[in-house]
């Protein structure tokens, strides 16, 4: 949770009122994620 204030301060402080939000993850990690989690097509059977 503090991670969360101390965004939200420099958000304020610093901020444009966009937020950019980028993230890394390893192939096992991505893989493992997309069996556990159906695609939003397989959900809604499109």
């Amino acid at each position: 949770m503090l991670v969360v204030v101390e965004i939200e301060q420099l958000l304020r402080q610093f901020g444009s009122g966009k937020v950019w939000a980028v993230n890394t993850t390893a192939c096992t990690t991505y893989l493992q994620y997309m069996v556990n989690n159906p695609t939003m097509e397989a959900k809604w059977d499109l």
